[in-house]
């Protein structure tokens, strides 16, 4: 996960203590603009026994600014 996951544009970096900030600057709130904002934040799981097939996405306003594939999310019950 950590290839993938240090990959997601424009920034991205891990801390052992922390764990990762992924897809840093990607999107911003002007706070000035007065206007409702949308998130949108999907998970795929993989199925237990199959690796890599996880995805994560996270669309703003219905523009997707995060999106990673390739993750082992589940690996045991």
């Amino acid at each position: 996960n950590q290839q993938q996951l240090s990959a997601v544009p424009p920034y991205s970096t891990g801390n052992a203590q922390y764990g990762f900030s992924v897809g840093r600057n990607a999107f911003n709130f002007d706070p000035c603009r007065r206007k409702v904002v949308t998130l949108s934040f999907r998970v795929k799981l993989n199925e237990l026994g199959s690796e890599k097939w996880s995805e994560l996405e996270l669309w703003v306003d219905g523009k997707s600014v995060i999106s990673v594939s390739g993750l082992t999310l589940c690996d045991s019950d």
